[in-house]
């Protein structure tokens, strides 16, 4: 058993999900901070958040300002993945699937909430501090730009993995372009993109209002 730091905090959080056979098996996640507070252990964080992907086959961890950052392949499906303590921006969603439903003493009791609102996990220390961890979910085919697009940084590093190389600008190009083409008008403003005239979610808004009339 390895040794705990004297500066290290633990607490225990269960999740139940739905799998396949329709069961609801409960999975354990401990989170580890340090004596500022800081995540110790965000790889397992993100690696708890993914259930709907399934279980990583590769993951790479890419530099940025954001937080902790991993592009990952899933045999499902998979994206990138940002395990960070200061939230994004509210058009950007934490992920639904981190849902804390029990809590188990750990040290200086711990208390973790669920927020409906920002869906993220807020946990309340002894002494009142407060710390907020926020998980997000990219998924690969058509929201993978939106961090390229928050994080420069983000596109060099995946520009390093590609077949063929290319330079971070044109990843960053193939995000703008993916964004026009599948982002909402809200978020194509937020990074001073003309929605494609063939938008999926200006469409797709079309539609529900053509159904209704």
């Amino acid at each position: 058993m390895a040794k705990r730091s004297p500066h290290e905090i633990r607490f225990t959080l269960y999740k139940q999900y739905f799998n396949r056979s329709g069961q609801c098996p409960t999975t354990r996640l401990t989170v580890k901070l340090d004596k500022d507070l800081k995540i110790l252990n965000p790889r397992g964080i993100a690696n708890h958040s993914s259930h709907g992907w399934g279980f990583w086959n590769y993951a790479r961890k890419f530099k940025s300002d954001l937080g902790h950052v991993w592009g990952v392949s899933t045999p499902g499906h998979g994206g990138i993945i940002v395990v960070t303590q200061k939230k994004l921006p509210r058009l950007f969603q934490p992920a639904k699937d981190l849902t804390c439903i029990q809590q188990s003493a750990g040290w200086d009791c711990w208390v973790p909430n669920w927020s409906a609102q920002y869906e993220s996990l807020s946990c309340a220390h002894a002494d009142h501090k407060m710390v907020e961890i926020y998980v997000y979910n990219f998924e690969e085919d058509c929201e993978w730009a939106i961090p390229v697009l928050l994080d420069p940084k983000i596109a060099a590093e995946m520009a390093k993995e590609l077949v063929i190389p290319v330079t971070g600008e044109v990843v960053k190009a193939r995000a703008k372009a993916s964004a026009a083409k599948w982002q909402s008008p809200e978020i194509c403003e937020f990074f001073g993109i003309t929605p494609d005239e063939n938008n999926y979610v200006v469409k797709d808004r079309l539609k529900g209002v053509s159904n209704v009339v």
